[in-house]
């Protein structure tokens, strides 16, 4: 099975919405390092979402990887997948740090166009100076 970046947050975010729309009990997840998921997930769901996670780590020679997603304000998922460091063979944990990368290029671009259509930003306008 192939799949991309944008594939697998998909269907973990549209198995997340077809959970349903209650609040998810966060308070009773806590600040565990253990995988949570909203009660309203069902084991199907969860297989689903582990599968599509662990086919883009073969895919993408990923080795490891952590999910959180939430839903109105409050954690519904959080799964984590791999090592987080492979010559310590350390676990990766819903707490494991990792680095960014790249993923904020699209926050900030997205950030940047809606200043524009505000018509606070203008695209000739000077970062500095």
């Amino acid at each position: 099975m192939e799949i991309t970046r944008r594939e697998l947050m998909g269907g973990i975010t549209g198995t997340i919405m077809a959970a349903g729309t209650s609040k998810f009990g966060v308070d009773a997840h806590g600040d565990s390092d253990e995988p949570f998921s909203s009660p309203e997930i069902k084991e199907s769901e969860l297989q689903v979402m582990r599968a599509l996670a662990t086919a883009f780590m073969i895919k993408n020679d990923v080795p490891g990887l952590s999910i959180a997603v939430s839903f109105q304000d409050t954690l519904a998922y959080t799964d984590c997948f791999g090592m987080a460091n492979r010559l310590e063979q350390q676990k990766v944990l819903p707490s494991s740090l990792f680095r960014i990368a790249s993923i904020s290029k699209p926050i900030t671009s997205v950030t940047i166009f809606r200043l524009i259509e505000q018509g606070k930003l203008k695209l000739n306008d000077l970062v500095f100076g």
